[in-house]
């Protein structure tokens, strides 16, 4: 994960809380953000462990009660949830190299600054911005859309419109990458179907592009 990575993700993170600002966001309240982003994301993976472990307990429990063979049902229903949990707990541990390195880079300069940024880019071009990601859009409003899933959308079209140095491909796929990693199941495809869309909206898009985008 390098510097940009982690500002955009940081701005997928925050996106939603300077979107309800009654005004634009200070450098101090984005890095505010910033940090509530980083808590956020310990306490969720903190509390999915602690999940983990307390149903294990409560299956191990089940496993040495006398009457076993009353309780099989009760210690099959707590095994599967318990493998569930545990499943869902070594989801987030995969991530939480990630995580931690993002913690780090959030504290560099380099990284909230480009994180203030993107966050004020969008809010002096939001009209705009907004506008184009509607009209890449078939059968969808920007609010029915998830939030995170539109947030990565946002952050792209922001570097697309701003950022000339950067490739559309990095850009694009580091939001389908951000977007998984948030969003659901179908987050990726969705992000990648609607960015590749607001490239011909903004007459970005060419032979080449279309390649890389869907490679």
């Amino acid at each position: 994960m390098n510097a940009r990575h982690a500002a955009r993700e940081l701005a997928v993170l925050i996106l939603n809380e300077s979107r309800i600002l009654k005004k634009n966001p200070s450098k101090l309240e984005i890095y505010d953000l910033i940090e509530q982003a980083v808590r956020m994301l310990n306490s969720e993976v903190e509390g999915n462990l602690s999940l983990a472990r307390a149903d294990l307990m409560i299956a191990d429990e089940n496993l040495f009660e006398t009457n076993l063979i009353q309780n099989l049902d009760n210690i099959k229903e707590r095994l599967a949830k318990t493998v569930e949990l545990t499943h869902q707990a070594m989801e987030l541990m995969s991530y939480s190299s990630d995580w931690s390195l993002l913690c780090t880079l959030a504290m560099k300069h380099e990284v909230r600054d480009f994180t203030v940024k993107l966050i004020e880019q969008y809010k002096n071009k939001k009209e705009e911005i907004d506008k184009i990601i509607q009209e890449s859009t078939e059968g969808w409003t920007l609010t029915s859309m998830h939030s995170m899933d539109l947030n990565a959308i946002t952050v792209a079209t922001v570097e697309l419109m701003h950022d000339a140095s950067t490739s559309y491909r990095i850009i694009i796929d580091e939001a389908i990458e951000i977007a998984k990693k948030y969003g659901t199941e179908d987050s990726g495809k969705f992000v990648n179907g609607i960015l590749t869309k607001v490239l011909k909206t903004m007459g970005l898009y060419n032979k080449e592009e279309s390649e890389a985008v869907n490679s």
